[in-house]
This record gives C-alpha cells, structure tokens and sequence, in this order.
C-alpha cells in the first residue's frame, strides 16, 4: 500500500518576506569547519571522559573472575568410575 502524496499549498511571496529567524542555506566554509571542530572536540572530551572513568584495578578482568567462579560451582559434579574390590579369600 502507497501512501498518498501530500499536497502543499502556495505561500505568497509576501508571507515570505515577512518571516525573520532561520539558517541560512549558503554557510561559508569557515562555519562549516568551526562546526566540524567543535563536535570533533565534544567527542575527544567524552572519548577522554570515558578513559578517566575506567576502572584502572583490573577493569573487566575483575569483574570476569567472579562470574566464572561461580559458574564453575553451579556445574555438575563427575560421575565417579565404579570402584573395585578385590577381597583375597584364604584356603583352608
């Protein structure tokens, strides 16, 4: 199932000259490189963020240790092989 096609109705050029506030389509490549500097600083900020709040005792390996113990003690014993004794029987 297609959906209909919106329709849009006409704005008077009028209208147009009267809106303030917006962006301008046609950035110069100055803002466009400022814009591109600053979130490539936002993210080394979080990256940096993220490298001062690790865990520097152990970081995953101590929290891995636990969790395999316990798995290694929720885990079924061996069955033990059947013992033989061999009892000696004297003469008489």
């Amino acid at each position: 199932m297609s959906k209909p096609a919106p329709t849009f109705s006409t704005i008077a050029p009028a209208a147009l000259a009267a809106v303030a506030g917006g962006r301008r389509s046609s950035s110069s490549r100055a803002d466009l490189d400022d814009r591109l500097m600053d979130r490539l600083d936002s993210i080394e900020s979080a990256v940096k963020d993220v490298g001062k709040n690790a865990n520097p005792s152990g970081g995953a390996m101590s929290q891995l240790m636990p969790l395999v113990a316990l798995s290694m003690m929720n885990q079924p014993a061996q069955p033990q092989p059947p013992q033989v004794i061999y009892v000696r029987r004297r003469r008489c």
